[in-house]
């Protein structure tokens, strides 16, 4: 999962996607975190028509008050350069499997 590091790079990404773009928003110090990334490498195969990246809301976190995160784990979805869905919390697999269906 690529790292974001700055707003400007988040924004680059979500404009020019041609697919949606999965942004988990997490932090080095949080559990259900981590939990929630072997979550996705375990269901991600099955969706190659996505893209995921990931944001520390600690490194960046003018990233986190622009899109209202106010816990982690988060998931956002964006399509079209737009978020469109968000998943707060660490899901079960067939909740997340739903969700990232769309």
């Amino acid at each position: 999962m690529h790292a974001i590091t700055s707003s400007a790079d988040l924004d680059r990404l979500v404009a020019t996607s041609p697919h949606p773009v999965i942004v988990d928003f997490g932090a080095a110090w949080c559990t259900p975190c981590r939990a929630l990334e072997r979550l996705l490498e375990q269901v991600l195969p099955a969706h190659p028509e996505l893209s995921v990246v990931s944001v520390d809301v600690d490194a960046v976190p003018e990233l986190a008050i622009r899109y209202g995160v106010r816990g982690v784990p988060s998931l956002m979805r964006f399509e079209g350069g737009q978020p469109v869905s968000r998943q707060d919390g660490l899901p079960g697999r067939r909740r997340l499997e739903r969700w990232l269906e769309g």
